[in-house]
């Protein structure tokens, strides 16, 4: 894998999540920000939740990291309020 990706946790079209990878020097928008809206596939691996969603993107490897969709809501809707991840 390109050491110029990243990933973005997002819902799955069959429920539950999913997460997608991004490549900065091709998925950025006109403010230099990263884009989100990476198309999710079908065929996409299917989390039950999005803590499995979320590990498995950290265990990916990936230079600039895990972003959460803002489909996904928020840290209360998650029911992670408070997390602070792994080391």
């Amino acid at each position: 894998m390109s050491s110029d990706n990243f990933h973005v946790v997002r819902k799955h079209p069959k429920g539950g999540f999913t997460y997608v990878t991004g490549l900065a020097s091709h998925d950025i928008d006109r403010n230099y920000g990263l884009k989100l809206d990476i198309p999710v596939k079908d065929s996409d691996t299917q989390y039950k939740t999005f803590d499995d969603a979320l590990v498995a993107a950290m265990e990916d490897c990936s230079e600039h990291g895990v972003i959460t969709h803002p489909e996904c809501g928020d840290d209360d809707d998650l029911g992670i309020s408070g997390w602070e991840g792994t080391d």
